[in-house]
């Protein structure tokens, strides 16, 4: 690189008021940096993928010589530094432990604020231990992919438990992944309609279409509330609804309060939702020895992170929109990264299962005399 290139790269950005020195930005082959100093005083930092060589400002240049902070240490003598890099303001303490900061600034957070963070950390931490000792042996997708095509058939059950726990995770899982639960809750959707009256249904399509004159003529409205006075019951009427008002824009709004559907109900509306009922009974009823009571208690937790919130009594996407409004602060808080988790622990879960549980058993749990230990050789 020549003089003149070189010079290119670099761009005065002024002066550190504390200590009278000159503050530059410099780009090479390294990548992007910022320097206070001169040749044979100089103290570097590199740029943060907040700012560019480009862009950087003085005030930000000084900002980042201000990290990491050393806060002082834990009652165990580790370390304890407030950094502001890449990935966020965070704390890092002993043999490399990072907590990412939500409610705190690396700039300001205290020693006493971040021990109080750190104790928290660690008993996280413990559990992560606690469940990666219980859940055990991380399977490949070659023993995986072997375990379904000896297990599962082409359609309908399995005929053995092992079979049917990887059959039903997998079915929970494509509609979840493969199709947002979309199917799942237009089921709930259905269940809460039938917990509605009929006459209490006619009335509210009668008003319905009273607040929507453009949706169709008069004549028409007058043959399908003649129709739906001569449906004989909620399924007759679900079936004549879901053609004439349904396929609109959905946005019939009932009264929840005049459902009769129960939460067991909604919890059972559909087959995914008594996959999850099955799975976690089985694996709760004949847990591993190493299963405590808490692991227990998060495979609950993680196998309901996927039973979609469809609160009672809504009908369809836009009553549900109007329930949470009404609801302020009741909609769903599950992330994409909580599902990630969830699913995670509950295939570890499977699998280990069937692993220390080869010898195949039908779904009453008698004894099918076959063992499937070998496809595990791999894993032992």
């Amino acid at each position: 690189m020549t003089k003149e290139q070189d010079s290119k790269s670099i761009r005065e950005l002024g002066v550190d008021p504390e200590t009278g020195k000159s503050v530059t930005a410099a780009l090479d082959r390294y990548g992007a940096y910022v320097c206070i100093g001169n040749e044979l005083d100089r103290e570097f930092r590199a740029l943060t993928v907040k700012y560019s060589f480009g862009m950087i400002t003085l005030d930000e240049a000084l900002k980042l010589f201000k990290f990491p902070r050393n806060l002082g240490q834990t009652p165990e003598g580790e370390e304890v530094v407030a950094d502001d890099g890449n990935y966020g303001p965070s704390i890092r303490y002993g043999d490399k432990e990072y907590i990412s900061l939500f409610s705190h600034t690396a700039e300001d957070i205290t020693l006493d604020e971040a021990l109080e963070l750190i104790v928290i950390h660690k008993k996280k931490m413990v559990n992560k231990i606690k469940i990666k000792k219980a859940t055990g042996i991380q399977f490949n997708e070659k023993i995986k992919d072997k375990l379904y095509k000896s297990l599962v058939p082409d359609s309908g059950e399995s005929e053995s438990v092992q079979g049917e726990l990887i059959r039903q995770y997998f079915s929970v899982m494509h509609e979840v992944f493969g199709n947002g639960s979309g199917n799942w809750m237009e089921y709930k959707y259905e269940t809460s309609l039938k917990g509605y009256s009929k006459e209490y249904f006619i009335e509210l399509a009668r008003s319905y279409l009273d607040d929507n004159p453009e949706i169709s003529s008069e004549t028409e409205n007058a043959k399908f509330l003649k129709n739906l006075q001569e449906c004989e019951d909620i399924s007759d009427i679900e079936d004549l609804s879901s053609e004439y008002i349904f396929s609109y824009d959905g946005s019939l709004v009932p009264d929840f309060s005049k459902c009769t559907t129960s939460q067991e109900q909604l919890n059972t509306a559909i087959y995914w939702d008594e996959y999850l009922n099955w799975m976690f009974k089985w694996l709760s009823d004949h847990s591993l020895p190493e299963w405590d009571k808490k692991y227990v208690e998060n495979l609950r937790n993680s196998f309901e992170v996927f039973r979609p919130e469809v609160p009672i009594g809504v009908i369809s996407d836009k009553s549900e929109e109007e329930w949470h409004r009404q609801n302020k602060g009741n909609e769903s808080t599950i992330t994409g990264r909580d599902e990630m988790n969830a699913q995670s622990f509950i295939e570890s879960s499977i699998y280990n299962w069937i692993y220390k549980n080869s010898d195949l058993i039908d779904l009453d749990g008698n004894p099918l005399n076959v063992s499937i230990s070998d496809i595990f050789k791999v894993v032992k």
